[in-house]
């Protein structure tokens, strides 16, 4: 199904949750997904069609005959949700970063400080600064007797502090570039020397611990180990001839690393710096030198979702928070807000309780039926072409169920070690125009089988075999 032409079938009208047709231990689809989870693995299942906003069927596993209104984990279906909301307010959310300065700029010296402030834009880049820095070489700064400091105060991310390790998981903040990640790159060099290392983006406060060396022939053994946000060690041999070995790294302090590169671009362009990178909060009444402006809230949601970045998912949280409720965004006024949105789209019984808005956390709840009334009100809004721009057919991109591939389907995959889940839109051989959600929570089940499941889930949508 193209998303294009999927809108033009969907009808106006009022969101009205009519009894679900099936219930209880979900007859032929159980027997279909038998063997193909693990062992004691609860799953559930609803489909509503579109245009008459009822629900085809509502289905769950024998040992969920009762589901409770907490729901399910759904892991990174959670950012469907994150995706509607940022859309519903993307008038009033304002990602932009600004660099701005606290004294007087007299005879190309500035007497105090320059601050970098950040507004939630984690795909603030490298040459994002670099244009920065342009601009402020144009008023005339020369000499910088004061810091450059990072603000990243409109958020108070403590509360979605990470426990998986890996680029993946980034941690949130109102600053930081790349995604709050570093690339370290190692290159041979001549035999028996130390090879060649590079980090981006670059901050010359980065030191390398470089036990490696390059080799005539044979195979890398490099070893690239973060020891912290500006240290990093190398060891083991890298062949000559061999293609670079990259490795990325989330950063822990990612707004303070922003401020060491936006230090590191001015004094590569001649400005003098008498301070260092640091943390803090700028004036009220400092002056704007130049800011830089982020995507629209539109290619942010699309990348967030087809991709399903993290860090982005979350910083929006904030900002969503901070939209709703004032600054400093945190997790509690994010997730609050979150909420409410979608209880305007759900039965009261159904409301979705959120931890985070990427859905790493396995204390987000959400019923398969709230999720699925979710999207078929989605789909009513202005904003939802933007939002179908972050599904994708099944069988491209991050979408992938195991052999099943129908281009009359968009979806979201979701998964963690012990959830497996997928949603989204279709058309079933009747011809109805659906939303539909499935879950499986279970050991292991984001890691053994549960792209079977789901490709066979989808498939039970497609023959449409409930009435």
């Amino acid at each position: 199904m193209r998303k294009k032409r999927f809108s033009k079938y969907l009808l106006i009208t009022a969101l009205t949750l009519l009894p679900a047709v099936a219930a209880g231990g979900g007859g032929e689809l159980e027997e279909r997904l038998k063997g193909l989870l693990p062992e004691g693995a609860e799953w559930s299942m609803s489909v509503m069609d579109i245009n008459t906003n009822s629900v085809i069927y509502d289905v769950r596993s024998g040992s969920r005959a009762a589901e409770s209104a907490s729901g399910l984990t759904p892991a990174s279906l959670v950012k469907l949700f994150t995706s509607g909301a940022s859309l519903e307010h993307a008038n009033k959310i304002d990602m932009t970063t600004y660099i701005s300065r606290d004294a007087k700029l007299k005879s190309n010296v500035l007497n105090g400080n320059l601050y970098l402030t950040g507004r939630g834009n984690a795909l603030l880049s490298e040459a994002d600064l670099r244009n920065a820095v342009k601009d402020m070489l144009k008023s005339g700064i020369k000499t910088v007797n004061g810091n450059i400091v990072a603000d990243d105060t409109l958020f108070d991310a403590s509360g979605l502090a990470r426990t998986r390790k890996g680029p993946a998981y980034a941690p949130p903040s109102a600053l930081g570039l790349d995604l709050h990640t570093v690339a370290v790159s190692v290159m041979p060099s001549k035999a028996g020397e130390p090879p060649v290392t590079r980090i981006v983006p670059f901050n010359n406060s980065v030191r390398f611990s470089v036990s490696a060396r390059t080799i005539e022939g044979g195979i890398n053994t490099l070893s690239i180990i973060r020891i912290s946000d500006t240290e990093y060690s190398v060891s083991g041999s890298v062949a000559q001839g061999t293609k670079p070995a990259k490795e990325r790294f989330a950063l822990e302090d990612p707004a303070l690393y922003a401020a060491g590169v936006l230090k590191t671009l001015l004094e590569e362009a001649g400005v003098k710096i008498s301070g260092s990178a640091v943390k803090g909060a700028a004036p009220k009444d400092a002056v704007v030198i130049t800011k830089i402006n982020a995507p629209g809230i539109r290619t942010i949601v699309r990348d967030m979702s087809s991709q399903s970045v993290n860090v982005l998912a979350d910083n929006l949280l904030l900002l969503i928070g901070v939209e709703r409720y004032g600054a400093p965004g945190t997790k509690e006024k994010g997730t609050k807000a979150l909420e409410e949105f979608a209880f305007s789209f759900t039965a009261n019984n159904e409301a979705p309780r959120f931890a985070d808005g990427s859905g790493l956390s396995s204390d987000n709840k959400i019923t398969t039926k709230a999720l699925a009334a979710y999207l078929s009100g989605a789909a009513k809004k202005p904003w939802f072409d933007a939002f179908a721009a972050g599904l994708e057919t099944p069988g491209h991109g991050r979408a992938q169920l195991a052999d099943f591939a129908d281009k009359d389907f968009i979806i979201k995959t979701g998964g963690l070690e012990d959830v497996f889940s997928v949603a989204g839109y279709g058309t079933d051989m009747k011809g109805r125009k659906v939303a539909f959600a499935f879950m499986a929570n279970g050991k292991g089940a984001g890691v053994f089988g549960g792209d079977r499941a789901g490709a066979e889930a989808l498939r039970y949508v497609k023959t449409g075999v409930m009435q």
